[in-house]
């Protein structure tokens, strides 16, 4: 009975010894929007709408996010391509949710899981497009900041221009939703309708995070650095409510609802996470055979 236990208490150790290094990963990051010298649109002036950031880990049984980003949770007003035909061009602008892809590093994957976690309380926040034959808007299930929703649909973007294959000046402009189109997009960005609504099990906090732009404008036209108000936006889901397990595969994604920007992050199988599922799977095998030898 001794070895038995002493091998049980192997393949408990190297269970925590899994889930310890699978959950000690560290956050890591896809940049968005990068321009040497700091954040800015190349002519001095700040980025408007940008996702510049996003990024992600498991940790101690939890998937957990990280996004920066200029909008912040009340939105901000901007062009409405949707709106043109009226002749109204300005709109309030939300942030968008987070999007997450089980078991691809794709997170426009064709056929994929999908959830999403919502990022504010909203409901129809895009009534100039998604409105019924009469023209009232849709009605959209409302969703909370910071809950989770299981098989969740999404609306795209009111301004839906740009994608990675407009590399301007060295830039690098968002990912390619693979929908064909170059210079249209159809990126995931507001939640519209879900199949379940899940509570206590993921968390949405946002921070100011101001940094430094140029203004060519102040010091008599000469220009100089100022503070400008952007916003970092964490969070958290439980891995088993998603279905995610520290050695699969997966993506998040997040737009604003303006839907010109977005940035995606795919995480692949860990390796680290892997290599203690073949000791263990090796000491089991071991343990198998040596009662095989023993019954005979």
């Amino acid at each position: 009975m001794t070895k038995v236990y002493s091998v049980a208490g192997a393949a408990i150790l190297i269970l925590a010894l899994l889930t310890s290094t699978a959950s000690g990963n560290p956050m890591q990051f896809t940049h968005d929007y990068y321009q040497s010298g700091g954040w800015d649109i190349g002519d001095g002036s700040p980025a408007r709408f940008e996702i510049w950031e996003i990024g992600s880990r498991i940790y101690q049984g939890r998937l957990e996010f990280s996004i920066w980003m200029d909008l912040p949770k009340g939105g901000a007003w901007g062009e409405d391509s949707y709106e043109y035909p009226t002749g109204v061009w300005e709109h309030l602008l939300s942030p968008g949710d987070l999007w997450i892809t089980i078991g691809s590093t794709n997170p426009f994957a064709a056929g994929a899981t999908r959830h999403a976690i919502a990022l504010t309380t909203h409901a129809n926040v895009v009534p100039q497009k998604y409105h019924d034959a009469n023209g009232n808007p849709d009605v959209w299930q409302p969703v909370t900041e910071g809950r989770l929703y299981k098989d969740a649909q999404f609306s795209t973007g009111t301004f839906e221009e740009y994608q990675q294959t407009m590399n301007n000046g060295g830039y690098w402009y968002s990912p390619d939703d693979q929908d064909g189109d170059d210079t249209k997009n159809s990126y995931m960005c507001l939640i519209m309708d879900f199949g379940e609504e899940v509570t206590g099990h993921s968390s949405v906090t946002w921070t100011l995070e101001p940094y430094w732009g140029w203004d060519p404008e102040l010091k008599d036209g000469e220009g100089d650095w100022y503070l400008v108000d952007s916003w970092r936006v964490t969070g958290y889901v439980d891995l088993d409510q998603i279905g995610l397990s520290p050695w699969m595969s997966y993506s998040v994604f997040v737009s604003s609802e303006c839907g010109n920007d977005g940035a995606g992050h795919g995480h692949p199988v860990p390796e680290a996470a892997a290599r203690p599922l073949l000791v263990l799977a090796s000491l089991l095998a071991l343990r198998r055979r040596r009662l095989g030898r023993r019954r005979r």
